[in-house]
């Protein structure tokens, strides 16, 4: 089986995920210090979630089966200490605990996961699914999240894709959007991410490098909730969206590797593509059993693929925009033809970014196994 992965790629990919998981964990672990960061909407701790969690797990499960859901046998062996080995990015820890406490180390870690793309051919470079296979044997790349801000890059197409210009302008503000929903009316006021408004007109190009939510809310209702959904399908995303105003925030949960994918268009002149993994098959004597060719259609045209692209560039070269942490690596100071898209969900739970070149495409994402396992800000 051939595949497209790239060797040297995919050592980079590693290496990447696992020197920048290895910081952000750091970080992670001096935001909450001695606190547990299991919090709810209201920023308090959620009571009994390490208990609550145990009783979602397949190892619990299993005991109940065991001994007939004779609640004192279940207790003693989720309390048990046995010897096992846990994750850190210190190296393996031989440790003695119970099944209780192993829990309540592994939920305060953060995870993450990275896709390379080439847009051309919608060929999968490089493919990290996790930290550390031995340890985690879930594929983050597929696992279903909110995007957040990442998905106002559908928003803007669409608005590019219906006669608006990067230099067109609308004003940053408070608004309060009044819908229904199953027949219930319903008022939403989105605000951005800082509480911060310019007060006055601001241009479409600022407005998506500062990723400021209330431009995005804007358009999407100028446009039409259903014009953005529409609009994010045909690009590639396949999951279902909600038909609410503040999808064009990314509220629906979509995965790692159609975001990516969705992304391509822009950057192969308007052409959606199927992720490919496998060029060709071979038996044992090397006959050939089956080929694989980039499955490609033409969605957008040049004009919208233009525009998007000023606004990628836009996000990291406007003052402040929100991708230029990307300066600090020279990679970017110097070739114009990069940019990209940040996301963060409303509670901070999931970290989005998609990077984009002319030839490859780059989505990763960060976040915790529990959505309700976060940074505060």
């Amino acid at each position: 089986i051939y595949t497209t992965l790239d060797y040297q790629m995919q050592l980079y990919a590693e290496e990447a995920v696992c020197q920048n998981m290895k910081r952000v964990q750091k970080q992670f672990d001096g935001h909450w210090r001695n606190q547990n960061p299991w919090i709810d909407a209201n920023k308090n701790e959620i009571k009994g979630f390490i208990q609550k969690v145990v009783k979602q797990s397949w190892y619990y499960s299993r005991l109940q089966a065991k001994y007939n859901g004779n609640q004192d046998s279940v207790d003693f062996y989720i309390n048990q200490k046995r010897p096992q080995k846990l994750f850190s990015w210190k190296g393996d820890i031989d440790t003695v605990c119970s099944f209780v406490e192993a829990t309540n180390y592994l939920k305060r870690l953060l995870h993450g996961a990275m896709v390379a793309m080439e847009p051309e051919t919608g060929a999968i470079r490089a493919y990290v699914g996790g930290l550390d296979f031995n340890h985690f044997k879930y594929d983050n790349v597929k696992s279903m999240r909110q995007p957040g801000s990442s998905f106002k890059t559908f928003v803007y197409t669409a608005a590019m894709a219906n006669g608006w210009s990067p230099c067109d302008s609308l004003v940053d503000a408070p608004i309060t959007i009044r819908y229904v929903e199953n027949g219930e009316k319903k008022s939403w006021v989105p605000r951005n991410a800082d509480r911060s408004y310019v007060g006055g007109n601001v241009g479409l190009k600022y407005a998506f490098a500062h990723s400021l939510n209330t431009i995005s809310v804007q358009l999407t209702q100028q446009l039409g909730v259903e014009t953005v959904i529409d609009q994010a399908h045909e690009m590639g995303i396949k999951s279902p969206l909600d038909t609410v105003p503040s999808i064009c925030l990314g509220s629906s949960d979509v995965s790692l590797l159609e975001l990516t994918t969705a992304y391509s268009p822009l950057l192969n002149d308007g052409y959606r593509v199927e992720p490919m993994f496998v060029t060709r098959i071979e038996d044992k004597d090397g006959n050939v059993i089956k080929t694989f060719e980039p499955e490609k259609e033409k969605i957008l045209d040049s004009i919208t693929v233009f525009l998007m692209q000023q606004m990628f560039i836009a996000s990291l070269r406007e003052p402040y925009g929100t991708t230029q942490n990307l300066f600090s690596y020279k990679l970017f100071k110097y070739d114009t033809d990069f940019g990209g898209k940040t996301g963060t969900s409303s509670n901070y739970s999931d970290g989005w970014f998609v990077g984009v070149s002319p030839h490859l495409v780059v989505g990763s994402w960060v976040g915790a196994e529990e959505r309700c396992v976060h940074f505060r800000t």
